[in-house]
């Protein structure tokens, strides 16, 4: 026999409005309802030229597909006046205006509204206790992320791991100093596609010169052609559509950077799936530079993750 409790499923809503608004199937005032939740799919278009033997094509990119989405709920409250006032609320955070943040779980999906709530119209599903509402959206990103972003940091020091007495086998030699796994040396992308990242550079206990990071796989770089003084940090995103470069200085002033970045940079940087390999470096100072990286993976579904 069976006894473990059941689980209810619980949504978020957060609008670019500055409300919010929790949606779940054991909740007395917002409750989802048994089959309210609707993620859609997300389709693919295949962009492809024929072969010069006209067998067969071969295919260039392919284009995922906004998702649409569908939430379906009940406003529950003690009087008609809770009702209308829990209308208002929701109505707030459902604006077509304003771009909705649906959080589930440990993910995040971002979505336009296609219309206002629509309210049912029969007594029966709209009255003074109860009022059945319908949400539908569509997310341009059709991919979800996850609510916090995972950060991996290395300085560009090699850990010791050197004791005394020294002794050196002959057959397998004597480790002198090892880079740690959990760093941007090696970044694994537990996704479902390639992600974009936001990558930080600082100077801490002296001057580094021109700090750069080379993906090894590919030996694209990013590099800024810039001094960090002690105390000066560099962020640079490489996120799709999100693009920017901030040198954040220690005595508060912001710069645009990009007019720093070199001209063989690559902006639009992914990390791909699987492990990711990344060699931090400066012309000058390197001993003193940080990086570090905060990146989400990024899932085509989430239900039974």
């Amino acid at each position: 026999m069976d006894i473990r409790p059941p689980t209810f499923r619980s949504i978020r809503l957060v609008s670019d409005t500055g409300y919010s608004v929790t949606i779940a199937e054991n909740a007395n005032d917002y409750c989802l309802d048994e089959n309210g939740l609707d993620w859609g799919t997300v389709g693919s278009t295949q962009n492809s030229t024929q072969y010069i033997d006209l067998i067969g094509k071969h295919v260039d990119s392919i284009v995922l597909s906004p998702r649409d989405i569908t939430l379906i709920g009940w406003i529950i409250g003690e009087s008609e006046a809770m009702i209308q006032k829990r209308k208002i609320t929701l109505n707030r955070v459902v604006n077509p205006m304003y771009n909705v943040r649906l959080e589930y779980k440990d993910y995040v999906l971002n979505f336009y509204p296609d219309s206002s709530i629509q309210y049912s119209k029969t007594y029966e599903e709209n009255n003074e206790y109860m009022c059945k509402f319908q949400i539908q959206g569509t997310a341009p990103m059709p991919l979800f992320k996850l609510k916090d972003y995972d950060i991996y940091r290395q300085t560009t020091e090699v850990r010791s791991s050197f004791h005394f007495p020294l002794a050196i086998p002959k057959d397998r030699g004597v480790v002198f100093g090892y880079l740690p796994f959990d760093s941007i040396r090696n970044m694994p992308n537990t996704g479902d596609v390639e992600s974009g990242f936001i990558l930080y550079f600082s100077a801490t206990g002296g001057q580094v010169v021109n700090p750069k990071i080379t993906k090894l796989a590919t030996n694209e770089i990013i590099q800024l052609n810039y001094t960090l003084e002690d105390g000066d940090s560099a962020e640079i995103c490489t996120e799709l559509g999100e693009q920017y470069v901030t040198i954040h200085t220690d005595s508060g002033r912001d710069l645009n950077g990009i007019k720093y970045l070199s001209n063989d940079s690559v902006i639009d940087m992914k990390l791909n799936v699987g492990i990711n390999t990344f060699e931090p470096a400066s012309e000058e100072g390197e001993a003193y530079l940080e990086a570090s990286m905060r990146f989400s993976p990024r899932f085509l579904e989430v239900e039974g993750r």
